[in-house]
């Protein structure tokens, strides 16, 4: 059994997209084909020597066949075809044989039992029934050609028709030893598969219950969580509001303001609830001071940079009388630095870009400096200006020194004036989310400034949701638009501020 374990394996090694039934179907056809083979060899050498040509020739017949089959079968040929070749070649091997050694009497008819079983195992239910139908009308055309009278030849030497029949029968009995043998091993092979297979079902299951249970208390788990998270996020987003509302309140109402120009708009939206960017104005004298910022970073700690801008541009301009852009810039860096003094050695960050407009109307001009903040303005001729500002933020230890600088312009009536912050021009959107860039937004800004303010509002509203579509907001957007009153009566004596909460 060993050898022809080896021989079988060496028969189906090429064999990889069998399943495992199959695979075993396959190997107890190679089991079955190797002992007729090696039979086949036994009986040529036995019908040789017992002078019976035509059964050695039959076995030399045989012999051929199974070396056929054993090609077949190293090429993958499907176990139907071998099984009908096999039927086909006991059938007729066996009714030659029958037919020169007595007929119905002949020993070699035991064997064509083998010709039925084989055909049904290996070719199938159809296969069999056609193979078992054409075994048994033989065996009775045997059965009736005799009856009729006609006698069958027996070329078989009579000294050795009792060792032949005894052989031939013997050689049945070993056929159906082995392949009974090989059948009930197939068939252990196949039971121990499936009770292996059933016991990693059980075990896979029991897995699989674990693991829900595991799941279960997870998701009991994670409930609770998130019932924490959400208490805690609209603790949050309730304290948020409420600090937006504060913001608010500081920074004052939109329209105050633009009461206090000819005309004007101010486009604010925060990224988040709170914002990073922020707007403040006051009047000095004879001068009003507009100042439009963009702290570092927006949401919570943007909001908290707004803060300290406000507190310290109200101490810098309301209590110091400072209304000069170029020394308000100044001695609010100051400020900041002194702020984050203690931090110095981190080499922080922390600042804004800043504009600073101050309408000076005794003077008839306009006093501007900028801290990486430009400022836009369109003249009643048709003229497009900018005015670039510092390349130096309010705050940043990164620098060693820093340099504002102050512009100053003719102050005439119907000239129209723009601060903004970068959060429009960094917005992503458009047919491939890109930004919105500089360039696209100064070209922007030139096309609509003919336009009255009221409708620049509405336009530059417009054409921010249009560009944004459904993609979300980069950052903090402020773009304030403003036309001088130059006829604007001036207060000497009195001093006024948009009302904001103090912090």
């Amino acid at each position: 059994m060993v050898i022809l374990d080896k021989i079988v394996n060496y028969f189906i090694s090429s064999e990889t997209s069998m399943t495992e039934e199959e695979f075993q179907k396959r190997k107890f056809l190679l089991y079955t084909v190797l002992t007729t083979f090696f039979l086949s060899i036994v009986y040529y050498v036995f019908l040789s020597y017992i002078d019976f040509d035509k059964g050695a020739q039959t076995m030399v017949f045989f012999i051929v066949m199974h070396i056929i089959f054993l090609i077949l079968n190293k090429l993958n040929t499907s176990a139907w075809v071998i099984g009908n070749l096999f039927a086909f070649m006991s059938f007729s091997g066996f009714v030659i044989i029958g037919g020169f050694s007595s007929g119905i009497s002949s020993a070699v008819i035991a064997w064509y039992i083998s010709t039925i079983v084989s055909a049904y195992w290996y070719a199938g239910k159809s296969s069999g029934i056609f193979w078992s139908t054409l075994s048994i009308c033989t065996v009775a055309g045997f059965f009736i050609a005799e009856i009729a009278g006609y006698e069958f030849q027996n070329e078989i030497p009579i000294q050795h028709r009792y060792l032949f029949s005894g052989i031939a029968f013997v050689g049945v009995m070993a056929y159906y030893l082995i392949v009974i043998t090989t059948y009930e091993k197939w068939q252990n092979k196949a039971k121990n598969a499936l009770e292996q297979k059933n016991d990693e079902i059980l075990a896979f299951n029991e897995e699989l219950m674990q693991q829900a249970e595991e799941i279960h208390a997870q998701k009991e788990q994670l409930y609770d969580y998130n019932k924490q998270l959400n208490a805690s996020n609209q603790f949050i987003t309730s304290s948020i509001n409420s600090a937006s509302r504060i913001q608010e309140a500081m920074l004052g109402e939109k329209e105050s303001i633009i009461n206090e120009f000819k005309s004007g708009f101010i486009f604010y939206l925060p990224k988040d609830i709170v914002s990073g960017d922020f707007y403040w104005f006051s009047c000095k004298g004879d001068c009003d001071i507009f100042v439009v910022g963009d702290c570092t970073g927006h949401g919570v700690p943007g909001a908290f940079m707004t803060i300290m801008a406000h507190n310290l541009l109200d101490k810098i301009i309301n209590n110091w009388g400072i209304k000069e852009p170029k020394k308000i810039l100044e001695e609010l860096d100051k400020g900041v630095l002194n702020n984050f003094k203690n931090r110095e050695s981190e080499k922080i960050s922390e600042g804004m870009d800043l504009a600073v407009v101050c309408i000076n109307y005794k003077m008839k001009k306009i006093l501007f400096s900028g801290a990486k903040s430009p400022l836009f303005y369109y003249t009643p001729e048709g003229e497009f200006n900018i005015i670039q500002g510092s390349r130096y933020p309010i705050g940043s230890f990164h620098y060693q020194a820093k340099f504002f600088v102050e512009h100053e312009i003719d102050l005439v009536k119907g000239t129209k004036f723009y601060l903004f912050s970068d959060g429009y021009q960094d917005q992503f959107g458009g047919d491939k989310n890109s930004k919105y860039m500089k360039k696209r937004f100064r070209n922007f800004i030139k096309s609509i400034s003919e336009y009255d303010l009221t409708k620049q509002h509405e336009m530059v509203v417009d054409e921010f949701y249009k560009w944004k579509r459904n993609y979300p907001q980069t950052d903090d957007i402020i773009i304030s638009g403003f036309e001088i009153d130059t006829e604007k009566k001036i207060l000497p004596k009195k001093d006024t501020q948009i009302p904001y909460a103090t912090i």
